[in-house]
């Protein structure tokens, strides 16, 4: 192979891979499988289901209060930057904040602090099943949309009096999760998504879920890379 075919090659790649990235507006429909959490939170495992964007399987937090969604239901999803509809607190539409874009971040890329994608963890002296910790996550993802205005708002009226003590533990690991999104927050929300959410026909505001789309440049760097490769080999 010449220079001149390798060059082509990666301007090939170079196309063709940011037209996979997805962008605000893009539409798609995906089903929820199953929910892991406390207090009516996530996680939530998604998978697409058809549409124009490869939505694929993810997990996702919810921004909304006092929206729902069931398992096993189908929705369609579009892409935006912000929460609209129904919100218990904040204006309509709601921007994402770029703290809740930076805690989502560290979760999908196993970087958060004190949260594991497996199993148990241990938080000051005390044991965190995996739903313990989504809870927190969700507790700390309403506060800091608004939806609550304190940690503790999230436990109130959703826990009985037995289960004051898992609350209480719960609020020590979210207060730990908010702490983690100022250390994280880089100012902006990268590539981190709000999914709005509506009945297949397009009606009835469901819920506001994060998700990651591929940026066109971190795309574009990656054909890049993968075009490297293939000229090292070929020399």
């Amino acid at each position: 192979m010449n220079l001149k075919t390798v060059i082509v090659g990666a301007a090939c790649a170079l196309t063709a891979v940011p037209a996979l990235a997805a962008g605000n507006g893009d539409m798609g429909e995906i089903t929820l499988n199953s929910v892991l959490g406390r207090f009516g939170g996530g996680e939530f495992s998604w998978t697409g289901s058809g549409g124009p964007t490869a939505f694929g399987t993810f997990t996702s937090f919810c921004l909304e209060l006092n929206e729902g969604v069931s398992p096993g239901s189908e929705y369609k999803a579009t892409i935006n930057d912000e929460a609209i509809l129904g919100g218990a607190g904040g204006p309509s539409p709601d921007p994402l904040d770029s703290k809740t874009a930076a805690l989502y971040q560290a979760f999908v890329n196993g970087s958060l602090a004190n949260y594991s994608n497996t199993g148990s963890i241990s938080f000051n002296s005390q044991t965190y099943s995996r739903q313990d910790q989504a809870g927190a996550l969700q507790m700390t993802i309403w506060f800091l949309e608004q939806e609550v205005t304190s940690l503790d708002a999230v436990t109130a009226g959703r826990t009985g009096a037995a289960n004051q003590a898992l609350a209480d533990k719960i609020e020590a690991l979210a207060a730990f999760y908010l702490t983690q999104a100022n250390l994280l927050d880089t100012g902006d929300i990268g590539n981190v998504r709000v999914l709005n959410l509506t009945r297949l026909d397009g009606t009835g505001n469901q819920q506001d879920m994060l998700y990651i789309i591929p940026l066109p440049q971190t795309a574009a760097l990656a054909g890049l890379g993968l075009a490297g490769v293939a000229i090292r080999r070929r020399r």
